[in-house]
């Protein structure tokens, strides 16, 4: 599970530091200068000026990367193949493919009287698999 959030953060460091610092940049230099005449320090300055000022920008990017995360289907699939008895599929499997009615077995995996219709063997948790 590491290696899918290393390979997650990877593919989306770019777009989220250049949004970013588009974001430091629209900061006015004026008002770094006005804090720095009061005495304001370097930790008072980020704090009191460009941490409030790039708040919108981080929700965004908190925002998007949440979104691309819980929608991205392909690195999981190719890192894990479902990851040992199917522990981590995506979440857009879980939502098209909800876990077969039955009684679960000793291992706490369900028993379905009838065979699974659906093509999903490698994704699903059923006793088609």
């Amino acid at each position: 599970m590491f290696v899918v959030v290393l390979v997650n953060v990877w593919r989306g460091l770019p777009f989220f530091a250049i949004t970013l610092l588009a974001g430091l940049v629209a900061i006015p230099r004026e008002l770094y200068e006005a804090a720095e005449v009061d005495g304001a320090g370097a930790v008072r300055r980020f704090w009191h000026i460009t941490l409030p000022l790039v708040t919108p920008v981080l929700g965004v990017v908190i925002l998007f990367s949440a979104i691309f995360t819980l929608s991205d289907f392909n690195i999981v699939y190719v890192l894990t193949k479902g990851g040992p008895m199917n522990m981590t599929p995506p979440l857009r499997h879980l939502l098209l493919h909800p876990r077969p009615a039955g009684r679960r077995d000793r291992t706490g995996r369900r028993r379905v009287a009838a065979s699974c219709s659906r093509s999903c063997w490698r994704w699903c948790s059923c006793s088609c698999a």
